[in-house]
């Protein structure tokens, strides 16, 4: 027990010293904030479940529409942790020269990294609708000790979508080949699942939590072997990460040679520069990968599930054209902060290095398209316009929104390290700055018909494209005027 006040105590000291006057404190506040909003939200969208599920489905029971859903919500929630939870962890290197056990170590970090605001947002919502809901003495309510059996079982589900999803992160750490592997087959069976009608995810979720509110409490022991298994996973690979070095990495990196050949011109030559550096460094090239994945494992699912909701296909459109763009885009400059002083020596004007960066992204959007079209052709051939458009939109506003996003990046990244726990250059201004580019198309899919919301994002990408002489010429300027503010940051986390 020692052991672990020690590290509990070290925990808290960081905590404190993070707490601090200055940009992190601002940035607490701010997540704070959203967080204690988006909790109650939550909180009372699970206190009025059954009155929703009334309205929109009347007659029906909400209890066993819960039921029915569990395991797919899982799945999603999954996913979404996977890409948008910021894990908890520890500067682990001071404590393995020291006669502390590995194991305490590894343990320490597992039960850590349940401090997560994910992990407040899914009781906020499940335990006002189990109370309501499930608890309650209403027509649907069940006896309690049934109640609290179902209630038990979720509480083990969310645990396991978090253990899950840090072995994933590990795994893909160390193993991208088998990460990819075990992603695709998992994306491709539900695909199939939904495409052949089987449903066996919904029947599976209806009989684990059915059969628990009927008094079989044997169908504890689902999610209780789910969350052993995760946590044993996660524990396994993190205590295999604890051996890694990246030594080697570093080394191979930084003797990488980076020729600028004459007869390609200054564009193409930045932008083979940028190319090279995500496929030689892990971190870009584990991002530029998952994007792609996520394309063609999560966009299927979204369009076989369509007839869910009626904003669909604009995310889906949004999402296969504009993702890889959004996701790599936001740290364009901090890429190269390791060799940035370099650029700067070099003879390239800044409209130049703009042109690059920006033809990069839009050239990533179009290849995002290439790559989900054969699902679009396969599962929903209507869309290919809507995406087209929104490729479009993609193309004139995100592509140069985003680029102008990162001529505020200052913090130095580490691009040869692993992805796993690794947030730097990362802070709440990345998740908010994003919210001016994708929420306006998406209010739009809400408030017109398809054939409006196809002309109106399509006009707006044409106009942001026609604009592109002026975008680079805007971001050439900026970039002269914080290209030293740029450079000190990136000279400052040496």
């Amino acid at each position: 027990m020692h052991t672990y006040a020690r590290l509990l105590r070290h925990r808290w000291r960081r905590f404190q010293r993070g707490s601090q006057a200055g940009p992190g404190r601002v940035r607490r506040w701010i997540l704070g904030f959203f967080g204690v909003y988006i909790a109650g939200s939550l909180a009372a969208c699970g206190w009025v479940y059954y009155r929703i599920v009334g309205r929109v489905q009347p007659g029906t029971d909400p209890v066993a529409v819960a039921n029915g859903l569990m395991l797919n919500a899982a799945v999603a929630f999954l996913v979404l942790r996977f890409f948008t939870q910021r894990s908890s962890s520890m500067k682990l290197a001071p404590y393995l020269a020291r006669p502390v056990p590995r194991g305490a170590v590894v343990r320490f970090v597992q039960a850590s990294s349940l401090a997560s605001l994910l992990n407040v947002f899914a009781p906020a919502f499940l335990v006002p609708l189990w109370y309501r809901s499930v608890l309650g003495g209403g027509p649907f309510g069940a006896p309690a000790p049934e109640a609290w059996a179902w209630l038990a079982a979720v509480g083990m589900l969310v645990l396991f979508t978090h253990y899950a999803n840090n072995a994933l992160r590990l795994l893909l750490a160390q193993n991208v080949r088998a990460f990819a592997w075990l992603a695709a087959t998992g994306s491709a069976l539900l695909v199939a699942d939904r495409v052949v009608g089987t449903r066996l995810v919904p029947r599976a979720s209806m009989a684990l939590f059915g059969g628990l509110l009927d008094g079989q409490f044997a169908w504890l022991a689902v999610p209780a072997g789910l969350l052993a298994a995760a946590w044993s996973a996660s524990g396994h690979l993190l205590r295999r990460s604890l051996r890694r070095s990246d030594a080697g990495e570093q080394a191979s990196a930084a003797t990488v040679p980076a020729a600028f050949a004459r007869r390609r011109g200054a564009t193409r030559n930045l932008m083979l520069l940028e190319l090279k550096l995500i496929a030689r460094n892990r971190r870009p090239s584990t991002l530029v990968g998952i994007s792609a994945l996520l394309i063609v494992t999560y966009g299927p699912l979204l369009l076989v599930g369509r007839d869910l909701f009626s904003v669909i296909d604009a995310v889906t459109g949004l999402f296969a054209t504009g993702l890889l763009a959004a996701s790599y885009g936001q740290l364009m400059f901090a890429w190269e902060s390791r060799h940035f002083d370099g650029l700067q020596a070099r003879p390239i004007r800044p409209r130049t290095r703009m042109r690059a960066k920006l033809l990069l992204l839009q050239c990533g959007c179009v290849a995002s398209l290439l790559v989900a079209g054969p699902f679009f052709v396969w599962l929903a051939p209507d869309l290919l316009l809507l995406s087209a458009g929104f490729l479009l939109y993609n193309l004139g506003i995100t592509c140069p929104f985003v680029l102008f996003f990162s001529l505020w990046n200052r913090e130095r990244l580490a691009p040869q390290r692993s992805g796993f726990f690794n947030y730097e250059g990362l802070s709440v201004q990345h998740w908010i700055g994003s919210l001016p580019v994708f929420v306006p198309p998406l209010v739009l899919a809400l408030a017109l018909s398809e054939a409006w919301l196809l002309a109106g994002v399509s006009v707006v990408g044409l106009l942001g494209m026609a604009l592109g002489p002026t975008w680079t010429r805007l971001f050439a300027r900026l970039f002269s005027k914080h290209r030293h503010a740029m450079g000190a940051g990136f000279r400052r986390g040496e």
